[in-house]
C-alpha cells in the first residue's frame, strides 16, 4: 500500500536516502526531509527538486475546485502569476494576502487594501474577494473560512501561490494544528496534498517558482537572515544636500 508524507505530500520510500520521500522507519508519518526541516530547520535536499510545475498546473486546471491564491503581503509583486485567471479556466479565485503582520503597524489597513486592489486591477486579475491576514491570527482565520464557505459552492479548495508565500502555515492555522511541514525554505511542499476539512477537502499545492525572485539566488543557509520573521520597524533618516546613504549595499 502506498504511503504519502503528511508534511510535503510526496510518496514515501524506505530504500534510497538520496531520493525524495525517504524515511529510515517503516512506520514513519513524515519523510526524513520533513522531519529534519521541522525539528532542525535543515534543508537536506534542494528546494527546487521534485516539483513539476507544468504537470501541477494541468492537474489543478482539470479539477472542479475553488482556487485560493495565497500572496505574500511583504513581497506582493512577486506573488502574482502572469495572466493568473488564464491558468484557472472557469474556476473562482479567492485572494488571500498573508504576512500582513510583518508590515509596520502604522500602515493603515484601508490604505494598504486599496493598494492591493489597485495592483490586482492593473494586472487584470478577476477574483471573488480579497482577504488580508497575519499568519496565525484567529480573527482573520475565521474571515478566510467564511469566504471559503461562501465561494466554494460545494467544491473542494486548492491553496496555491508562489514559493514561500505562506500556504502551509496558513493551512496549519486554519486546522489549528500542525498538519503540514513549515519552513522558511521555498519548495517545502512537493506534491498536491489533500486533507479532509469539515465536509470538503483542502489541497496544499507546491509553491510555484518565481524566476525573478532573489530567494532562489540566495544560499539556503542565508535565508534565515533574509526572510523576515518579525514585524518590520520603520527607520527615519534626515539627510541634506549633498548627502546620501546606502542600505545593505543596494
Amino acid at each position: 500500500m502506498e504511503k504519502y508524507c503528511k508534511g510535503c505530500g510526496t510518496l514515501m520510500q524506505f530504500e534510497n536516502p538520496k531520493q525524495l520521500g525517504y524515511s529510515p522507519k517503516l512506520d514513519a508519518e513524515y519523510c526524513q526531509r520533513c522531519f529534519r526541516l521541522t525539528h532542525y530547520g535543515d534543508q537536506s535536499l534542494s528546494r527546487v527538486q521534485g516539483i513539476n510545475e507544468a504537470r501541477l498546473m494541468k492537474q489543478v486546471s482539470a479539477m472542479d475546485a475553488l482556487i485560493v491564491w495565497v500572496a505574500d503581503c511583504f513581497d506582493f509583486e512577486s506573488s502574482l502569476l502572469n495572466n493568473l485567471n488564464r491558468h484557472f479556466f472557469n474556476q473562482d479565485l479567492l485572494i488571500v494576502a498573508t504576512k500582513r503582520d510583518l508590515l509596520p503597524e502604522t500602515l493603515a489597513q484601508d490604505k494598504f487594501e486599496r493598494f492591493l486592489k489597485s495592483r490586482l486591477k492593473e494586472e487584470g486579475v478577476q477574483y471573488v474577494e480579497l482577504v488580508t491576514t497575519g499568519l496565525g491570527k484567529y480573527e482573520q482565520d475565521e474571515k478566510i473560512l467564511e469566504a471559503i464557505r461562501t465561494y466554494r459552492k460545494g467544491k473542494d479548495v486548492i491553496m496555491m501561490g508562489k514559493a514561500n508565500a505562506g500556504k502551509s502555515t496558513l493551512i496549519n492555522s486554519l486546522f489549528q494544528k500542525p498538519v503540514l511541514t513549515v519552513s522558511r525554505y521555498p519548495g517545502t511542499t512537493l506534491e498536491l496534498h489533500a486533507m479532509d476539512f469539515e465536509d470538503f477537502r483542502i489541497y496544499d499545492a507546491p509553491g510555484l517558482r518565481n524566476e525573478a525572485s532573489l530567494l532562489l539566488e540566495a544560499d539556503e543557509k542565508d535565508l534565515k537572515h533574509i526572510v523576515p520573521q518579525k514585524p518590520v520597524r520603520p527607520s527615519v533618516y534626515q539627510i541634506y544636500e549633498p548627502q546620501s546613504f546606502a542600505i545593505g549595499g543596494l
